[in-house]
């Protein structure tokens, strides 16, 4: 105990400005003080950076999956459509997810050309001389070619649900909403409207 109040007695005589620091028994904090707050901080800022980049990360992945199977299930109902038009004897030149004459990514397999667009929300298929075949078509043609869309659409997600798991399931979901929209839209009321012709 001698030794230890000499050697503070010394050091407060040696350094008069730190004195009050000096005391027996005390053991300095790491995390006390301004640099462990400013640490804290800093280990704080970067756990919600990490947090904030693996949310985007799963959004990211998640939004890409729902993109990619709403593409898929248009495809399936624009192949359907273009199915049907081919059974009945017409040339089927461009099916795609994209507006038609605009611009693009374009593949052509054989006589067949397959348009793909990330940034539109529509989906086509093109005939040759479509409007002039329509005319000489009987009633029930005319329905076949308008409801082989929603068909294709239901028959998948029948398929999907018998032989796939819970992304089967959600692609289900996806296809048999899209024919559900097209029965009650777009497809539904050529349907109704070859139904009304005399």
């Amino acid at each position: 105990l001698w030794a230890s109040n000499s050697s503070r007695d010394k050091y407060q005589r040696l350094m008069p400005g730190r004195a009050a620091r000096f005391s027996l028994g005390s053991v300095p904090n790491p995390r006390g003080g301004p640099l462990g707050k400013k640490r804290e901080t800093q280990n704080l800022l970067k756990c919600t950076k990490m947090g904030i980049l693996c949310t985007m990360a799963v959004a990211g992945v998640g939004l890409s999956f729902l993109f990619g199977l709403t593409v898929v299930t248009a495809l399936i109902h624009e192949a359907g459509h273009a199915m049907a038009w081919t059974l009945l004897g017409a040339h089927v030149c461009e099916v795609g997810y994209a507006r038609p004459y605009r611009p693009a990514l374009r593949m052509t397999i054989g006589e067949l050309t397959i348009a793909f667009n990330p940034f539109t929300v529509f989906a086509y298929t093109l005939v040759e001389d479509s409007k002039g075949r329509l005319r000489h078509f009987s009633r029930s043609q005319k329905i076949l070619v308008h409801g082989a869309g929603i068909g294709a659409n239901l028959l998948t997600a029948a398929f999907a649900v018998l032989l796939c798991g819970p992304i089967g399931h959600l692609f289900a979901i996806f296809s048999a909403s899209l024919a559900i929209q097209n029965a009650f839209f777009r497809d539904g009321q050529r349907i109704l409207s070859a139904l009304s012709e005399s």
